[in-house]
């Protein structure tokens, strides 16, 4: 197995310190067991290597967080760098473009996608190991990673299993894939035992290189960087997760989170306050993170994140954080 971390986001929900190259991935915030500071980038790969795939792994980015990646991590991991950013389908195809001509992989070998962003515990690559095994064992084009959901969720793929009365197999057939429904629907599709989306996927080499075949789009490495605009800008879960007919379902019962908004990320931070930074006693469950040489002083401010740095100054309720990508028109304007 050859595993692909997805790299290249920017993380605008985390504004104003996730940018287009100081991503979320790479904001130190976190904490390791020795209660020294690491990125989610950092986290993932040593998680990585304890679980015996670090010499197994590539990270697809842009240009632009090349230096930063390798600064981070130490150069281990070899980069398959893109042209220009144009979202996951075709970062993953390009990635598999190169594993081939590059890299020398063989087109029977399983590939996993997994962004870089999951703050997962370390039974989650056993899990990633198990829908390896799917694969071989059902024949299936592609092997998907289920969550059981916690709530309705609007802002994550839903994966609907086949009703299954073989307690024994680890795995499940995918009856259908949906990307983002709205509540009500999300409501449904939980009803109907649906798992959230954990943002991996598995698939032998060969199924991606022939879809893009199919479709008539470059399959070498180099045409494909000479003609990278070519391919349509947009979500590997929308152009081929939502089409896939013939996949695998495994479930991972263990921890899972996508910290994509302050409030998540704000609940794995070791300290409520990083930088200098001030909190009243009745300020419960708020957080700052301060990047300025000036102090920060919050009073009778509950459930709030105070973010400050040179891009900005960000006051919001954490329960309302998630609202933030829709006004970042308005800062730029």
């Amino acid at each position: 197995m050859k595993l692909v971390l997805l790299c290249g986001g920017s993380g605008t929900r985390l504004w104003p310190l996730s940018t287009g190259v100081q991503a979320k991935q790479f904001l130190r915030v976190l904490k390791n067991s020795q209660g020294e500071d690491e990125s989610l980038l950092e986290r993932m790969v040593r998680q990585i290597e304890a679980a015996g795939l670090l010499d197994h792994s590539f990270i697809a980015t842009v240009q632009p967080q090349a230096e930063l990646i390798n600064t981070q991590v130490k150069g281990r991991i070899p980069l398959i760098v893109e042209p220009e950013g144009r979202d996951t389908f075709p970062s993953v195809a390009l990635s598999c473009a190169y594993l081939r001509d590059i890299a020398g992989v063989s087109p029977d070998e399983v590939i996993c996608v997994c962004p870089v962003d999951l703050y997962v515990d370390d039974t989650f690559f056993q899990t990633i190991r198990k829908a390896e095994q799917a694969l071989h064992e059902t024949g299936c084009d592609m092997a998907m990673i289920g969550i059981p959901p916690a709530y309705p969720a609007e802002k994550y793929g839903y994966i609907v299993p086949e009703i299954d009365t073989d307690s024994t197999r680890s795995f499940r057939k995918l009856k259908r894939f949906t990307e983002k429904p709205n509540r009500e629907q999300a409501e449904r599709l939980i009803a109907r035992q649906a798992l959230w989306n954990s943002g991996v996927f598995c698939f032998p080499l060969r199924f991606l290189l022939q879809l893009l075949a199919e479709r008539d789009l470059p399959v070498r490495y180099r045409h494909m960087r000479e003609s990278f605009e070519r391919l349509p800008k947009i979500s590997f879960d929308y152009e081929v997760a939502e089409c896939i007919t013939s996949a695998a379902v495994v479930v991972h019962d263990g921890m899972w989170n996508d910290l994509g908004t302050w409030d998540t990320l704000t609940e794995k931070m070791g300290n409520p306050v990083m930088g200098k930074g001030i909190l009243s006693g009745d300020s419960k469950n708020t957080s700052i993170i301060n990047y300025l040489d000036i102090p920060v002083l919050v009073v009778g401010l509950p459930d709030a994140v105070v973010v400050a740095c040179e891009n900005g100054i960000l006051v919001s309720d954490k329960a309302n954080s998630g609202r933030l990508k829709d006004f970042l028109q308005l800062v730029k304007e």
